[in-house]
This record gives C-alpha cells, structure tokens and sequence, in this order.
C-alpha cells in the first residue's frame, strides 16, 4: 500500500475549497503532497500556528507511516480537519483490509490448487500454506462447489473475506465460472444437522450476493489429504444429477 497514492486520490476532497490547504507529511513532517503544489518539499514544524493548522499522525497496523496537514484560517478548521482525517483514516483503513484480504486469497488459491490437484501433492507446501493462514488441519470440512453460467464478480468474491466469519473456512475460485469452499463444520456438527448447517451457510452466501449460482456439496473430511475427495464427489453431482431451480436464485444438491 502507497499512503502518496492514496492522499493523491483523496486531494479531490477539498480541491473545490480554496479556503483548506491539505499535505501528507513524511516521519520527519516534510510535506511530500499537498493539493498546493507549491508546498511540496517545504516543512511543518512542530510549532506550526496553532490557529490555522493541524497536524495529525497516520499509523497502518500500529506503525507511524506519516502525518495528515491541514492548514485553514477558516473559524471551522477544527470540526472541518478532523472530518478530513477520519475521512483519509477510513480510506487508508478499507486499502489495508484489501490488501490483507487480497494476500489471504492468494494463499486460499495455492493451498486449494494443491489439495485439488491431480496426481500426489506436496505436504510440506500443504502444511506450510496450513500454518501461514493459521488454519487447525485437524477440523473437519466439506467442499461447497458453486457454478455460476454468468462467472463471479473477483470483488465480490475477494469480498466474502469480510463476511465468512470463520478464520478455518477457506476458498478459491477454481476459474471464472466455478467457486470452491472448504467450509469448517465442527460447529455445524455439534449444534445442527449436517444438512440444515450447511444450507444455513449457503443461504448466507446468497444473502451475500452470490446467487443466480448452481451448487453441490461434497462428502466430509477430516483428513487434509482427502479433501480433493470432497472436491470430485463435487464434480461428480454437477455431471450426474439434475439441478433444479430454487427460489429463483440456486439450485442444489448436497451429499
């Protein structure tokens, strides 16, 4: 994540105000952007005139990455600087979820493509990928296979970070058109039936967006090795039983 190209979209805020002057800051508060270009370069000291500026520190994760100015001598600039920070805050927020999202389904992609693949996989991978997205490999899981004729929208998809709650749930898009999640069922097997805690999850999913979807779920697993199992039972109910509509939105078979 770029804090400059972030600030540079975010400009257009106050660039209709000519009263506000706005910079990021360095660590050691140099102005390194500003919607006036003549200040770039030039330093904020910390005994900057406390009636028409105000500083305020951008931090990523903990870490300091920089500082927000705002220069004004407009009577609001304290109501008015602070709405831009938490503004620029929110946005800095949203791109570090995405990113962090971003990389986690990178890793969902590599660990699915290995257990999925034809042919003996590669455990030491499988168990390092295991560990880097801090999964419990001991958890039973069920694949949920999900064909949309339409293909799925990547955003949407890369967005269901945010809303699977479940850190030992994992998914990939297996191409443009087919979805696959290993879903952890352990809570489902203590609580609910097998079948009613699975369709509650699916229906979560439509309410999510992802409809217009034909899906089956596969056979349960304990066994990192034996997911690719789940996965071709899978395959093998999209080719040898009808799929009926339901509600309009998907259909399905489980298992």
């Amino acid at each position: 994540m770029r804090l400059d190209q972030i600030f540079n979209e975010f400009v257009h805020v106050v660039e209709e105000n000519p009263d506000y002057v706005i910079g990021l800051l360095d660590a050691g508060k140099i102005i390194i952007s500003s919607n006036d270009k003549s200040m770039i370069g030039k330093p904020v000291g910390d005994d900057a005139d406390a009636k028409s500026s105000r500083v305020y520190p951008l931090q990523v994760n903990g870490k300091l990455r920089g500082y927000l100015w705002v220069k004004s001598a407009d009577s609001s600039i304290d109501m008015v600087s602070k709405l831009l920070y938490d503004s620029l805050s929110t946005r800095i927020q949203y791109e570090v979820n995405q990113e962090s999202a971003l990389e986690r389904l990178s890793r969902d992609d590599q660990l699915i493509k290995e257990l999925t693949k034809q042919g003996p996989s590669d455990v030491n991978y499988i168990q390092d990928l295991v560990k880097q997205l801090k999964l419990d490999s001991e958890l039973p899981r069920v694949a949920v296979y999900l064909f949309s004729n339409d293909g799925f929208d990547r955003t949407e998809v890369t967005n269901l970070k945010y809303k699977i709650n479940d850190r030992n749930t994992f998914y990939s898009l297996v191409d443009d058109q087919s979805l696959l999640i290993y879903k952890n069922i352990k809570p489902i097997l203590k609580e609910e039936s097998f079948h009613s805690g699975v369709s509650a999850f699916i229906s979560e999913l439509v309410d999510w967006g992802i409809t217009n979807t034909y899906y089956a779920v596969g056979t349960p697993q304990s066994d990192l090795k034996l997911y690719g199992e789940s996965y071709s039972s899978c395959l093998w109910l999209m080719r040898n039983v009808e799929m009926k509509k339901k509600t309009g939105l998907t259909s399905s078979r489980i298992t």
